[in-house]
């Protein structure tokens, strides 16, 4: 069984220049990679995004300790921990950004663990059919 064994976040400037997270998960056999872009809406209804280092001093204190030992392949067990965790409706305790980031390193962690492409890994998450996309042509006349 694979085993998250390290999980580190530091704090990246994206491509517009704009203070985002970047975190990186090792196994004890790969090391993956997973940074969130920073949102621009901001509506009633959105999750919270956290201050930058905010979320970054919240993965290493709280998220990283909980996870260290669990199994990425374990995707949906690991994000409805994630929720629990931080336990408010709009993700305010830890940040979106934060829980986003993990789940996506934890992500690709478990498309590696079971060598497999990411997309063939979120196909089966997804319990459907790999599909290539289907061209669609309007016809006027």
């Amino acid at each position: 069984m694979v085993k998250i064994s390290q999980i580190k976040a530091r704090e990246i400037l994206n491509s517009k220049r704009v203070p985002t997270i970047e975190v990186e998960l090792e196994t004890d056999s790969n090391r993956c990679l997973a940074s969130v872009p920073s949102g621009t809406s901001k509506g009633i209804h959105e999750a919270l995004e956290v201050d930058v280092k905010k979320a970054v001093k919240k993965i290493r204190e709280i998220i990283a300790p909980q996870l260290v030992g669990k199994n990425p392949v374990k995707q949906k067990e690991i994000d409805s921990f994630l929720i629990k965790l931080d336990g408010t409706k709009n993700k305010s305790r830890l940040g979106a950004n934060a829980i986003l980031a993990i789940s996506i390193a934890v992500l690709r962690a478990g498309a590696k663990a079971q060598k497999l492409p990411l997309w063939k890994w979120i196909s089966r998450l997804a319990g459907t059919k790999p599909l290539l996309p289907a061209p669609s042509v309007l016809f006027f006349e």
